[in-house]
């Protein structure tokens, strides 16, 4: 992320891993299917409050 701090640009980041999101994220955004915004938040408050059971079932998929 020093291209990020370098630039200072935002950068956006499309994974399927909620492990690679947390490490890399300031901010994540979780979608269901249809493109459907499920949250959007900073990793710590997604993990310690999910918004729906769709995000709190992602989230237990990965080990983090």
């Amino acid at each position: 992320m020093l291209l990020q701090q370098r630039l200072q640009k935002t950068i956006v980041l499309v994974t399927h891993d909620i492990n690679e999101a947390i490490r890399l994220g300031d901010k994540i955004a979780i979608f269901q299917e249809g493109g459907l915004l499920a949250q959007f938040d900073t990793p710590d408050r997604i993990l310690a409050h999910p918004a729906s059971e769709f995000v709190r079932r992602f989230i237990a998929r990965s080990p983090i």
